[in-house]
């Protein structure tokens, strides 16, 4: 009968070393006996749910007798996660005490009692700075930073070992978390330690290199579940504190979110209401929708078309054919646009932002080109001045253009006259109608000098927006709704934010979630931030199976099984070892034994054939 590994996992937790242990032996072909101690009940009850088959003690670690829980005498691999929380600076300054600190010298205790050949012990980076605590203010004495480490680490190498101790992150490994870690590891046997190699990368740094076999990190869009949707940031009972807002707003900046969030983020930051009018969102909610110009049909079903195709036909009738084309506007002094031939062009700054909008003639030939307000005015026919009954006999007309406010009920304005207040950028239309002029006229784009217009009373206005189901039809801003947006299903809008505090000056993290997430803590307070095509953000916590997840705990094949609330799920995962990274250690770690495992079974296959 084959001797299986005995592993023990002091402070096993959840499971995350004990689980990365048994897929890296599995994969090795060795079988595991597993001993786990932790004092949580709930821990050690989510812990027998996932691993059955090991021995489970319910005990705290400073009062054990090792040689009690392990009988045989001997260990081949010993895994300890000592308590983290009164080293990390997740802590936040909060007082700790050397009694919380010093679960690392009851490893000692199994080291001396027991015949131990390999050892992984993880914890927080800032555990190579455990030194003595000050009792009059609760915080470690900076001049002795690193002492008791230092006496710690002298001791192992004392009973045999040769420690080796380094910074791991699990996404290097597969995890979708970027959960940094102390990692040292070591041996008994006088063998060198090897190293695990990083099986991923940044995903800009992955495959730079024509013999790298790296993959991208993970990235969090793959463990979100993005089926369950979070609660508006708006008129929240208990309304997000200011550091959550600045998060949230520092991360729709990071990440180039359309400006009508940013609007609605910079009002509700300030205390003003967001039940205000904002600029057209184009349909795949990605960007603002400066909408294209369009040309309206007033016949028939008076649909519109975009600028972009042929005109429709031109009858003999009444004139029909209108544009409507929104232009952008400088909203700086005092929000007035100036009159070119009598005041100077505006302070220009690096954003830009200032156009020519001139009046323009327009001959009603078929042939007539629009001609600038500076050129002569073209041939004037006999047919005197054109009327509904003779459409034929046309006359030079002056166009100028207006401005068109979306607020104080939509009145139009000269370009001498003042624009309204602007209370989102995009928000005023500078509008040119057209009137019928042949049927082979195009319209320009916005970036050109506005198109003919004709200062004909009646005429037909559309303010175009885009539409989800690309119809031609035109859409009153003021009376309909939006269409509905193509939005962040799969999180082309959202991203997440650590909750777990910025150091003084420190910008507000947040993280792409085309990367992994942030380090999971055992507050669990991860959170997706997500925009809605109706100009809202929705904002929750991680949910535990989502979190799981990015620490490797759950997979395609199986979800892992929780005891205990939603809060001590979380708290669990929080304080867990990511799976993937411990899986990679033990495996490198306890390479040999598979290799001399191998070579036995082969040795024992020649002699059953001899």
């Amino acid at each position: 009968m084959k001797r299986k590994m005995l592993v023990a996992d002091l402070l096993c937790g959840a499971g995350g070393s004990s689980t990365g242990a048994q897929r890296a032996l599995s994969e090795l072909g060795l079988d595991m006996e597993l001993v786990c101690v932790n004092h949580w009940p709930v821990a050690i009850d989510t812990h027998q749910r996932n691993h059955p088959e090991a021995r489970h003690y319910v005990q705290d670690i400073a009062t054990v007798r090792p040689h009690l829980l392990v009988p045989e005498g001997y260990l081949d691999l010993l895994m300890a996660s000592p308590t983290c929380t009164h080293h990390s600076v997740a802590r936040g300054g909060k007082p700790t005490s050397d009694q919380q600190r010093s679960d690392p010298w009851h490893i000692i205790t199994w080291l001396t009692e027991l015949r131990v050949k390999r050892i992984i012990i993880e914890n927080v980076w800032e555990f190579c700075g455990w030194g003595p605590v000050d009792v009059r203010t609760g915080k470690p004495v900076a001049s002795r930073k690193g002492e008791y480490f230092h006496a710690w680490i002298e001791t192992i190498k004392r009973l045999g070992f040769e420690p080796e101790w380094r910074k791991l992150n699990a996404a290097d490994y597969g995890d979708a978390t970027t959960r940094q870690r102390f990692i040292l590891m070591a041996r008994s046997d006088g063998r060198k330690v090897h190293w695990p190699m990083p099986t991923h990368r940044k995903r800009d740094g992955a495959g730079t290199d024509l013999f790298d076999t790296a993959k991208p990190w993970r990235p969090a869009r793959e463990i979100i579940d993005w089926q369950i949707k979070g609660k508006s940031i708006f008129n929240r009972k208990k309304p997000l504190a200011p550091k959550t807002l600045a998060r949230i707003y520092a991360g729709a900046l990071k990440f180039g979110w359309p400006e009508p969030f940013l609007v609605v983020l910079r009002q509700h930051m300030a205390g003003q209401s967001v039940d205000q009018p904002l600029p057209t969102i184009a349909a795949n909610g990605n960007h603002i929708g400066l909408a294209e110009p369009v040309i309206v049909n007033m016949k028939g079903k008076s649909t519109a078309s975009s600028s972009g195709e042929p005109l429709p036909t031109q009858t003999a009738q009444d004139p029909h054919l209108f544009s409507a084309e929104p232009v952008i506007m400088n909203g700086r002094k005092g929000n007035q646009a100036k009159a070119v031939s009598t005041d100077p062009v505006p302070t220009l700054d690096t954003k830009g932002g200032v156009w020519l909008a001139e009046p323009i003639l327009l001959s009603q030939h078929n042939s007539g080109a629009p001609r600038s307000a500076n050129d002569p005015l073209p041939t004037i026919t006999t047919g005197g001045a054109a009327t509904e009954q003779r459409p034929g006999c046309a006359r030079p007309m002056l166009i100028e253009p207006f401005l068109m406010s979306r607020h104080a009920e939509g009145a139009p304005r000269t370009v001498d006259e003042p624009t309204p207040t602007q209370v989102a950028k995009h928000s005023h239309l500078l509008i040119s109608p057209y009137y019928g002029s042949g049927s082979g006229e195009t319209c320009t784009s916005g970036e050109d000098p506005l198109p003919t217009a004709t200062a004909k009373a009646r005429f037909g206005m559309v303010v175009p927006i885009t539409h989800s189901d690309g119809s031609n039809r035109a859409r009153n801003v003021d009376a309909d709704p939006l269409p509905t947006l193509t939005t962040a299903n799969r999180g082309e809008l959202a991203f997440i934010t650590a909750q777990h505090g910025e150091r003084d000056g420190q910008a507000p993290r947040v993280h792409d979630i085309d990367n992994p997430t942030p380090t999971i803590a055992a507050t669990g307070h991860v959170d997706l931030v997500q925009a809605t095509p109706e100009f809202d953000i929705l904002f929750r916590m991680l949910e535990p199976h989502e979190l799981a997840a990015a620490m490797g705990l759950n997979t395609d094949e199986a979800e892992y099984e929780f005891a205990g609330t939603k809060t001590e799920k979380i708290k669990q995962i929080g304080n867990a070892v990511s799976v993937a990274k411990m899986k990679a250690c033990v495996k490198a770690i306890m390479a040999d034994a598979a290799l001399k495992r191998a070579a036995n079974d082969n040795k024992e296959a020649n002699v059953a054939a001899a």
